[in-house]
């Protein structure tokens, strides 16, 4: 597993919230396109969010018809643009 630092504040980031919905929306509007389970991670001092742990395909996507569900299913859900692929991911 990854470290975190902060780069403010020199410390590790701390573990706020597991299993947190990461839904990447279209480029051009705000409509769902893929779901990722991920985990937020927090500076303990200046409080800044971190989001991590993704993996690298999505556990829903938008031509799927139980997108809205897994979405539901998420206490927190944070929204992105369109991600870019993984470096050297021949997936």
């Amino acid at each position: 597993m990854p470290r975190i630092i902060c780069a403010k504040c020199e410390v590790e980031f701390t573990p706020k919230l597991n299993e947190v919905g990461l839904v990447e929306t279209f480029r051009d509007d705000e409509r769902p396109a893929k779901i990722y389970d991920a985990d937020l991670w927090e500076c303990p001092v200046c409080h800044f969010e971190v989001v991590s742990g993704l993996g690298l395909h999505p556990i829903a996507e938008h031509y799927k018809d139980d997108m809205q569900k897994v979405i539901g299913q998420y206490e927190k859900t944070i929204r992105c643009r369109e991600l870019r692929k993984v470096s050297g991911y021949r997936g």
